[in-house]
């Protein structure tokens, strides 16, 4: 079986990065651990990240460490402050609150 993981990693940090507007200077400017040169191999495949390091570049980058490597992550559900703060609500819900929710959110689902 294929790791498509790196191929994830990649394209999910390249788009994130786009979509921010964030430099790989801007790593050895904001120093979190991680270089420009580092994440510029990251991106290439030339190298990949220890989880310790994931965690940090999805802080960094606003996102989940499970989105970094989700090669079917799309940037609008990422990007999305909304989402995240839904999902934080869900998983703190009652069960009755998550039923409610699951409810409605198939009720407005675009079909």
């Amino acid at each position: 079986m294929k790791n498509n993981t790196p191929d994830a990693l990649s394209r999910n940090v390249r788009l994130l990065m786009l979509e921010r507007g964030i430099t790989f200077a801007d790593f050895d400017k904001r120093k979190i651990g991680i270089t420009g040169m580092h994440v510029r191999r990251v991106i290439s495949k030339e190298r990949m990240l220890g989880i310790d390091r994931l965690d940090v570049l999805a802080e960094f980058l606003g996102v989940t460490p499970s989105d970094l490597i989700d090669p079917h992550m799309e940037i609008e559900s990422v990007t999305n402050g909304n989402l995240q703060e839904l999902i934080s609500a869900f998983k703190a819900a009652s069960p009755e609150g998550q039923e409610f929710i699951s409810r409605f959110a198939q009720r407005e689902k675009k079909t």
